[in-house]
């Protein structure tokens, strides 16, 4: 089943380039957004992030745990920047 939404011009362009930086559409970028049932939200940069992840692990390229706290932290600084209201 297919369905249509109406964003303002200012929001699709934003979708847009979020959906471009991880290789999708705009339409495959809100899909893959979707929350489940229980409200639980993993975006198409998480998911990217962690299948990125999985990937090192698999070929022996794992990092310490300051390693991660300190790319999560980068994350969260740029996630809050981009999300100003």
């Amino acid at each position: 089943m297919h369905h249509s939404i109406n964003l303002s011009e200012e929001a699709f362009r934003v979708y847009e380039r979020r959906a471009r930086r991880v290789g999708l559409t705009v339409d495959e970028y809100l899909d893959r957004s979707a929350p489940s049932d229980e409200g639980f939200v993993l975006s198409p940069e998480m998911r990217l992030g962690i299948e990125r992840w999985l990937a090192q692990a698999d070929s022996g390229q794992v990092v310490g745990i300051s390693h991660v706290r300190e790319s999560l932290a980068k994350y969260r600084a740029e996630w809050r920047e981009s999300n100003k209201s």
